[in-house]
């Protein structure tokens, strides 16, 4: 099972290509900051800089000290995706930081657990497809990002989170287009029956 880990051969990034033991480390971090993530809710308040770049720094400081929570300082290209210039990265950060914490705050106030969903999915795979995009550091952008979600997720009450599976890429990466398009409803889907699995999971203990 896997989040998307392992980077695309023609994806070397900064890190390079990692090696097999290096996989298993990242893919290793990757769910135990998920677990940990998933013990306790955080309010909305607590969503801030610090949040976004100590989950960068925590997923990849033992492996990459010298680039983990290091923002990019260069031009750089995802397919045809906007991504920001350098100088404009805070401000992207600003408003994820302002997009989690509404979102958490609105979702508090939903009692219904179905209506809680429809609203909290499309908007979180909105937030997902913007945080691709922004591409704030160095390399290791899609894996925070997908912590990122998870972290969101859960502080709205849908614990522990989403999974998105290897086979399920095409689907994926189609649905963070539509979803950069304004068009979140075949992410959103996707993550919802992530986390359904994910739930059942972790209902019966084997999270």
């Amino acid at each position: 099972m896997s989040f998307f880990l392992r980077k695309a051969s023609d994806d070397p990034g900064a890190f390079g290509m990692l090696d097999s033991r290096r996989e298993r480390i990242l893919e290793g971090r990757f769910y135990r900051l998920a677990a940990i993530l998933a013990r306790r809710s955080r309010e909305a308040n607590a969503w801030s800089y610090s949040l976004l770049y100590g989950l960068h720094r925590h997923m990849f400081e033992n492996i990459f000290p010298e680039s983990a929570g290091k923002e990019r300082q260069t031009e750089v290209m995802l397919g045809a995706f906007p991504v920001p210039a350098p100088g404009k990265i805070k401000d992207r950060l600003r408003y994820l930081v302002e997009s989690a914490r509404s979102l958490i705050e609105e979702s508090a106030s939903m009692s219904d657990g179905t209506a809680r969903a429809a609203l909290v999915f499309p908007k979180a795979a909105l937030f997902h497809a913007d945080s691709v995009v922004t591409q704030p550091f160095i390399d290791g952008n899609k894996r925070w990002a997908r912590l990122l979600l998870n972290a969101l997720l859960i502080d709205c009450g849908f614990k522990p989170g989403t999974i998105v599976y290897e086979e399920q890429r095409a689907e994926y990466m189609r649905g963070i287009e539509k979803a950069i398009a304004g068009d979140a409803d075949q992410l959103a889907t996707i993550l919802l029956r992530g986390w359904l699995e994910e739930d059942e999971r972790y209902r019966s203990g084997a999270y």
